[in-house]
């Protein structure tokens, strides 16, 4: 029935996005979906961090991946 399934989080409160994580998960393997997880980073944070960093703009990217990362494993531990 579905082919893709989409998930928005927030990465600035992680245990908000748990739970919706999860139900993600469980309709992509329900309908043999792909799950495509999605967050927004302001602009003017990124700036911020940027401004910061002696990497500049790559540090963003990487976190947020290590991040999402992190709940990937997170949401692993709960496969049946």
């Amino acid at each position: 029935m579905y082919k893709n399934i989409v998930v928005a989080i927030d990465l600035n409160d992680e245990t908000s996005c748990r739970k919706p994580l999860l139900s993600g998960v469980e309709l992509a393997r329900t309908f043999g979906a792909r799950l495509h997880v999605l967050t927004v980073v302001r602009e003017v944070e990124a700036i911020l961090q940027a401004k910061t960093a002696t990497l500049g703009y790559d540090v963003i990217p990487a976190d947020l991946e290590n991040r999402i990362a992190a709940l990937i494993r997170w949401v692993r531990r709960f496969r049946p």
